[in-house]
């Protein structure tokens, strides 16, 4: 089994005096959906669901597809990354492994039509079962997105 720690979702280029019509011109651009946590479940507030909205709908949508094993999406078995073939083999070059993870991440991250952008700030392994990403995704309004996460081979 594959579980994922999400350590940071931060956003950039976000300027205070813009803020309003931003996220008017971002709710047609960049959508609008429920707010959710890593975990799957929707994030509440007091007096109901909470709304991501432009920059943070896509970042969750972006990070949403990393977290997802292909093959496990219910609707679409094209959604994710292999992560299985990468967490807990045995390798010779680990640098090739996490070049060729690099590539089927990217691959998923420009999946999303609203990416324009994305580089890794670091992949590697902490061990044979836990690979440490961290990458920025930028969207055509300019805004970025650093998602840092852990996905962790566990034991069935």
């Amino acid at each position: 089994m594959i579980t994922f720690s999400l350590i940071e979702i931060s956003i950039e280029n976000i300027n205070e005096n813009q803020q309003i019509d931003k996220i008017r011109r971002e709710k047609t651009q960049l959508g609008t959906d429920l707010k959710m946590l890593a975990t799957g479940n929707l994030l509440t507030k007091k007096k109901g669901l909470d709304i991501a909205i432009g920059i943070q709908n896509f970042a969750q949508a972006i990070t949403h597809r990393l977290m997802t094993v292909r093959g496990e999406h219910p609707e679409d078995a094209s959604v994710g990354v292999p992560w299985n073939l990468y967490l807990g083999a045995t390798y010779d070059d680990a640098n090739q492994i996490l070049a060729d993870l690099g590539g089927e991440i990217l691959t998923e991250v420009y999946k999303d039509y609203r990416t324009t952008y994305a580089k890794f700030d670091y992949i590697r392994f902490a061990d044979s079962n836990i690979i440490e990403i961290s990458l920025s995704v930028t969207n055509q309004a300019n805004d970025t997105a650093n998602i840092s996460l852990n996905a962790v081979q566990r034991g069935e």
